[in-house]
């Protein structure tokens, strides 16, 4: 009932509040959230409204007039009854019409139906009745209505049949929105990245990993504020940079090749490491945050593998894969096994191979005695029928859950 481009919407409102710990989330709120919505944006500009002046009053009475939740208190905000019956109204004269989904010019409409509310007058201020809205969205019909998100890495349509998971497109609108409202000439890996930690996927990998959330935030918030240019003059056409795009396009083929229906904030976290040159990389390696253990977690719902000890341990029926070091075999060798037994890609199976080679073994796996025992007898026998004397061995050992 409720179409993706307002959906998204609302979930960008209440996750903003809760953010700013607001106790209640507004009309105003929801009116601030509409201009980042297609066809409410749209139906506004063909009213003659000014959104960047319009969100900055909005922005400015929010933070003057919405009661905070104290620090104590956990930050639970909660909808208004005008934020409820405008929302309902919309459904019910969409449904009323005879139309599938409510999308934001609707609830845009729907707003003028809460005559008290200060974001009626904000829009009356600006010469905006609920006439003009009803006029310009039947002079618009359907076209508001067939919203397909524009990809910021493809140029393709987020549609239905998108690989991109809801909750990171999301993220990905939430990032250029914050972007183009701060007139940044450019959307860069460092803001995907700071976009990323308000992901659900994305966060709980680093969480797992024992990032510091709020201190990375911090160090991205400041480099991003210090090192991109501001657009000057009056449209705001922030562009992602090519390595923003290559994130996107790298996680998209990573999730095509392992047969995934989806593209996932935690994906796109993986493929973040490809741009090894980035700040944003270097902000997750200081926070000790590696490729590897992201791909790790992901991969096994583990995030550190205790120190390989060769002993038996009683009473643990799952072994570890372990892959040792050896110099006669070729390194080009060892990537394609990891790549054809581990089902790895050539990246991680590149990064392991060279932490085999730096510490003599590593643990590939986790697998029941029964299925590691035969991984281990089809590496060898792979090895062997090639000439390669590579070392490969089960080892009971247990994994440290995060």
């Amino acid at each position: 009932m409720i179409a993706k481009e307002l959906e998204v919407c609302l979930h960008m409102a209440f996750m903003e509040a809760r953010q700013k710990r607001h106790e209640y989330i507004t009309v105003e709120h929801l009116l601030l959230a509409l201009l980042g919505s297609p066809t409410a944006s749209n139906v506004l500009r063909a009213c003659g409204a000014n959104l960047d002046e319009l969100r900055k009053t909005l922005i400015q009475h929010v933070a003057e007039h919405t009661p905070r939740i104290s620090a104590d208190r956990e930050a639970d905000t909660q909808p208004t009854a005008g934020f409820q019956r405008v929302i309902q109204n919309a459904i019910l004269k969409v449904q009323s019409a005879g139309k599938k989904e409510v999308a934001g010019g609707d609830v845009l409409l729907a707003i003028f139906s809460d005559k008290q509310a200060p974001a009626v007058a904000l829009l009356n201020k600006l010469g905006i009745t609920r006439s003009d809205v009803a006029g310009r969205l039947d002079q618009a019909g359907e076209q508001f209505d067939d919203f397909e998100a524009s990809s910021p890495s493809t140029g393709e349509t987020l549609s239905s049949s998108s690989p991109i998971a809801q909750e990171l497109e999301v993220s990905l609108h939430m990032a250029f929105m914050e972007a183009r409202q701060k007139r940044h000439e450019f959307i860069t890996v460092e803001h995907l990245l700071l976009a990323l930690l308000d992901n659900t996927s994305a966060s709980d990998v680093l969480r797992a990993c024992a990032a510091d959330v709020d201190e990375l935030r911090k160090l991205l918030a400041e480099f991003v504020t210090e090192h991109t240019p501001i657009l000057t003059g009056e449209e705001a056409d922030t562009q992602p940079t090519l390595g923003f795009q290559r994130v996107i396009q790298r996680a998209i083929l990573r999730v095509q090749a392992s047969a995934k229906k989806e593209v996932t904030g935690a994906d796109v976290l993986v493929a973040i490491f490809g741009e090894k040159d980035s700040h944003a990389v270097y902000f997750l390696h200081q926070k000790g945050v590696t490729r590897l253990g992201v791909v790790t977690y992901i991969s096994h719902g583990v995030t550190s593998i205790s120190k390989v000890s060769e002993a038996q341990t009683t009473g643990n029926s799952d072994v570890q894969v372990i892959l040792y070091n050896d110099d006669h075999t070729p390194m080009d060798f060892v990537v394609a096994v990891l790549q054809k037994f581990f089902s790895m890609d050539r990246e991680e199976a590149t990064e392991v191979m060279l932490e085999v080679h730096r510490d003599g073994k590593t643990v590939c796996g986790l697998y029941s005695r029964e299925d590691g025992e035969a991984v281990v007898e089809q590496v060898l026998a792979h090895a062997r029928r090639h000439g390669h004397p590579l070392r490969c061995a089960t080892v009971s050992q247990k994994w440290t859950k995060p």
